[in-house]
């Protein structure tokens, strides 16, 4: 028996594509529970939830107004009630912006062992135009980590909208509304499993790789990565360790990019170079593994999009002590 859980916030747009990738899944009928969570929506997504339940009978729409107070926010609200009424073994997490493939559920669980906890699977963002490249550069360049270090049999995170998670583990650990963490529901439900000591594997392939939709603005997508960034700071000691070290490095990087030449010219072309060809092999092998045609082109938007984050997201926290999801209403601020 599987789950599948979508919470979703003022989507009308793009929920509806996202449902109909979620009903289109090729499982058997009687094993597959479809969870619809209306967080609050001040659209037509709770009536289109409500519509859909109507007409498929795998399908429970639940809304957050009828959920107990919690201090949980966003997309974890959502987590919360849906796995109130889970009764799958496995509970499939996407978001509402995103499609999966049919395919989806049989090849994640075909990698499971009996000590696994948690499935992760790869994604893309789709192309709509030049924000949209930035964030698909990003995303690439993000799970060159998550999923190399998977690869070397450490876990380091798994994507919110490609996910999965044993119930009776969630249970144990006593739901996201006991676990201390503020932003990031993803990583707070992998510490669930890694305190369990069970296994958590990264399934990368095309059968299993979920199409995202892009953000709206670049502005929604720096946000987006502030969120991320503080998420991991609030996680474990290994993670604040790894992120400071990695994005202070990442501020020199920034700045070298753009002006290395002032201390040695043949060293700062060198470097871009180096950087080039890093850049080309990870999307060449993000193309093969993801099944995706025309993946690579993106490499030379990830070379500008590292410059600008670089030297952005870090000494952004220095100025505002504030992580928004902006469109959705939620603010979080931190000491």
């Amino acid at each position: 028996m599987v789950t599948v859980l979508v919470s979703a916030r003022n989507e009308e747009q793009d929920f509806p594509d996202c449902i109909a990738s979620v009903r289109a899944l090729d499982y058997p009928v009687e094993k597959l529970q479809i969870i619809l969570v209306d967080d609050n929506s001040d659209d037509s997504t709770g009536r289109l939830v409500d519509e859909i339940a109507a007409a498929d009978e795998r399908v429970l729409a639940l809304h957050s107004r009828d959920m107990p107070p919690t201090r949980l926010q966003a997309k974890a609200r959502g987590i919360f009630w849906g796995m109130k009424h889970a009764t799958g073994e496995w509970v499939f997490i996407t978001d509402a912006d995103a499609r999966v493939p049919a395919t989806w559920l049989r090849h994640m669980l075909s990698h499971a062992r009996p000590d696994t906890g948690m499935l992760g699977g790869a994604l893309y963002v789709m192309d709509t135009g030049w924000v949209s490249r930035f964030e698909r550069a990003s995303w690439a360049f993000t799970q060159m980590f998550n999923l190399g270090l998977s690869g070397l049999g450490i876990p380091f995170a798994c994507l919110g909208p490609n996910m999965a998670i044993k119930r009776s583990i969630y249970e144990e650990a006593g739901g996201l509304e006991n676990v201390d963490f503020s932003i990031a529901e993803d990583l707070a439900l992998m510490k669930m499993v890694v305190h369990h000591k069970a296994g958590i594997i990264n399934v990368v392939s095309a059968e299993t790789v979920a199409a995202l939709r892009p953000v709206p603005s670049y502005k929604h997508l720096l946000s987006q990565q502030r969120r991320w960034f503080r998420g991991g700071i609030d996680n474990e000691v290994e993670y604040q360790l790894f992120l400071w070290v990695f994005f202070g490095y990442a501020v020199v990087y920034g700045l070298f990019m753009l002006f290395g030449w002032i201390f040695s010219l043949p060293f700062f072309l060198l470097f871009h170079a180096v950087n080039v060809v890093v850049d080309l092999s990870y999307f060449y092998l993000q193309k093969k593994r993801f099944g995706l045609s025309e993946h690579l082109r993106y490499a030379f938007w990830a070379h500008a999009h590292k410059v600008i984050i670089f030297l952005l997201l870090t000494p952004s926290f220095l100025m505002t002590r504030r992580a928004r999801w902006m469109g959705d209403g939620y603010e979080e601020v931190y000491d």
